[in-house]
């Protein structure tokens, strides 16, 4: 059943892009974090579709043994520095599918950008905070191949981050100590990535 939420997001982005006959870009990414927070690693891909400079169309699709998730949603560029997205779709869990909900907020100004995700489960508005995730990220591009920034990312934690890219590929590892909503220190907490852009 997980294996189908993901197939059926995957073929409704293809053939969305395809109707939209725009310039496009893709994505696929594993992810793995500090094995008390998470030991299962992550997959996720997604893909925004651009119909013109002000719209354009977002999906996004996550995996690990455990659950799985996907949306889709309209994405806003009113200026080339800030792009605003939201989207919706399916949780899947051991529970059954139910309702997910996204936010982004992109704002680019020369070498610096911040990326906001965060993402909302049905329960969450009914106050189960566990179903809220975010990861909030501040970048500084040092040179063509380095980047430096800052991740906050819950369940995770707070910490900087490091990016090294060659060519389409993107090596990223993030050293988060400080659980931010606790205020508590953890040494051995930490996130690291790979990222294939296309």
């Amino acid at each position: 059943m997980k294996k189908s939420l993901f197939a059926v997001v995957l073929f409704s982005a293809v053939m969305m892009t395809s109707i939209a006959m725009a310039q496009t870009g893709w994505f696929f990414e594993t992810q793995s974090v500090t094995p008390s927070v998470h030991e299962k690693l992550i997959v996720n891909a997604g893909g925004e579709a651009k119909f013109d400079d002000a719209w354009g169309v977002r999906f996004f699709t996550l995996m690990n043994s455990g659950w799985s998730q996907a949306y889709v949603g309209p994405v806003w560029m009113p200026v080339e520095w800030l792009k605003l997205s939201v989207g919706a779709g399916g949780r899947q869990s051991p529970d059954g599918i139910d309702l997910q909900t996204a936010y982004m907020v992109w704002v680019g100004v020369g070498r610096f950008s911040f990326t906001g995700s965060v993402e909302v489960g049905r329960l969450a508005y009914a106050g189960d905070k566990k179903q809220v995730w975010y990861d909030l990220t501040a970048r500084v591009q040092v040179s063509p191949w380095l980047t430096l920034g800052w991740k906050d990312r819950r369940p995770v934690g707070v910490g900087p981050l490091v990016e090294f890219k060659l060519w389409n590929v993107t090596a990223w590892f993030s050293y988060a100590p400080l659980a931010a909503e606790k205020a508590v220190w953890d040494t051995d907490t930490f996130m690291v990535g790979m990222k294939i852009g296309m």
